[in-house]
């Protein structure tokens, strides 16, 4: 187990060989089951992943980023925006929630305004789209997850969040 931690970040392992990538060669097959289930349990939580957290499971960049490429052509998942994957709907229990989703595709960024008021019962309308404050420039970015709409906010104004667990 000790040698499991050492080698794998738990919070960089994506999808295990069920779509090709190369697990590691393990002394034992109960460090391969606790793999598996990290890697089954990330993907469940999150299923968004950039690119880096790809690399460490391929000999060379090159060749992670030519299977993303071949995995997005075949619908096995989506590209949300460059470097930015998530798995497709169809393909994961409940798809990833959509705030983790405006939250992995501008980076800084945490959601806020007509989202938040929402999300809290505080306003009585629907929000078609997620809502989102950055310090990166404004844009909006549409996807198979939805509208997100990412407003700009001086650094010295871009405070006052906490983190949650998902």
């Amino acid at each position: 187990m000790a040698s499991f931690n050492r080698v794998y970040n738990p919070s960089l392992m994506l999808m295990g060989g069920s779509f090709g990538f190369r697990s590691p060669n393990y002394a034992s097959s109960r460090e391969h089951q606790l793999f598996q289930s990290s890697v089954s349990e990330s993907v469940r939580v999150l299923g968004v992943f950039n690119t880096p957290q790809v690399l460490p499971f391929y000999s060379s960049a090159q060749q992670a980023q030519r299977q993303l490429t071949d995995w997005t052509r075949t619908g096995k998942l989506l590209q949300l925006r460059r470097g930015v994957y998530a798995f497709p709907p169809q393909n994961h229990v409940d798809g990833p929630q959509r705030f983790v989703v405006a939250n992995h595709m501008v980076r800084p960024s945490y959601i806020s305004l007509q989202s938040a008021l929402s999300y809290y019962d505080l306003i009585p309308e629907h929000v078609a789209a997620i809502t989102s404050v950055t310090t990166a420039r404004p844009q909006t970015l549409t996807n198979d997850f939805g509208r997100f709409i990412y407003r700009h906010v001086k650094t010295d104004f871009y405070y006052g969040f906490r983190l949650w667990a998902v």
